[in-house]
């Protein structure tokens, strides 16, 4: 089965409410977390990982927290986030970056590796013309 993290996931929702609120205060990863019902240490991580990358930026002190790096959700395509949080990605073990090292014994006469790079390809160019500002709440 084929399925993002749960950190991707986390980063996700993080990512869409800190575009759509009113005020460019910083957030602390904890309201975050309380809100969507995330844990704590988790979104902790997941935060650090998208300041890492340049997505966020983070302000120290009493008010402190985070907030979007870019002002603008048009610019922040749903692989940026995805890259950030779990790295390149990789349909199947040969097509994995930290995998490619290993040889596969089917690599010579593999007759679905063509195919596999399509689909890769195809999934990566779909998220890179995805953005923040494509994500709509939905309607209730």
């Amino acid at each position: 089965m084929l399925k993002f993290s749960k950190r991707f996931e986390y980063a996700l929702i993080v990512m869409v409410d800190l575009t759509e609120r009113e005020s460019d205060a910083p957030i602390t990863a904890r309201s975050l977390a309380e809100r969507y019902h995330i844990p704590n240490e988790i979104l902790g991580k997941v935060m650090q990982a998208l300041k890492k990358k340049g997505l966020l930026n983070s302000v120290q002190g009493v008010k402190g927290g985070y907030c979007l790096k870019e002002n603008d959700p048009g610019r922040i395509s749903l692989y940026s986030i995805l890259s950030a949080i779990d790295g390149p990605v990789g349909l199947v073990y040969c097509l994995c970056e930290e995998e490619r090292d290993r040889a596969c014994n089917r690599h010579d006469n593999c007759n679905i590796q063509t195919m596999m790079v399509g689909i890769q390809q195809e999934l990566i160019n779909y998220l890179k013309k995805m953005f923040l500002s494509d994500v709509k709440k939905p309607k209730i």
